[in-house]
């Protein structure tokens, strides 16, 4: 990720390189930004998740990302910049913050918090990888006064 820190309507531009230390094959790969607005009040806590942006990374036929038959049952794992190997994964994924995306903000009664997170899915599930990145965005165009109309919105559906 060149940079967590974006404007709404901005381009999150996610460069991945895997290799593949499992014994099972990787079925996909995806990229999400999720939003969560935390709401406290005396004794009271709400939580609200949602993803607002979302791609699965594409053109992963072409590329070796399968398993090796002498590799040990190891995670998939981010490598280094040194490794070689021909095991590795290579691609790209594009992520555009929508409009209705909240500022990254915290106040008295709500924290509203982005993260980006990036899931190896696996054949077999128990060595699936789940990466977060925390993200920032910014922008004046979301008044408080919008993200607390949203949050008692969200406090009426609960």
């Amino acid at each position: 990720v060149n940079d967590t820190r974006l404007r709404i309507g901005e381009v999150m531009k996610i460069c991945l390189e895997l290799v593949n230390n499992s014994s099972v094959d990787i079925k996909w790969i995806s990229c999400q930004l999720f939003e969560q607005i935390d709401w406290h009040s005396c004794e009271h806590h709400t939580s609200d998740t949602a993803i607002v942006a979302s791609q699965k990374v594409s053109g992963l036929k072409g590329m070796k990302f399968k398993a090796t038959k002498q590799a040990k049952a190891k995670a998939v794992s981010p490598i280094n910049s040194d490794h070689k190997s021909n095991n590795v994964i290579s691609c790209e994924a594009f992520l555009r913050v929508p409009d209705y995306t909240l500022q990254t903000c915290t106040g008295n009664l709500f924290e509203i918090k982005h993260y980006l997170s990036i899931n190896a899915q696996t054949k077999c599930g128990l060595t699936n990888v789940n990466i977060q990145v925390p993200a920032q965005i910014t922008s004046p165009r979301r008044s408080m006064t919008t993200i607390y109309d949203y949050l008692i919105a969200t406090e009426d559906r609960g």
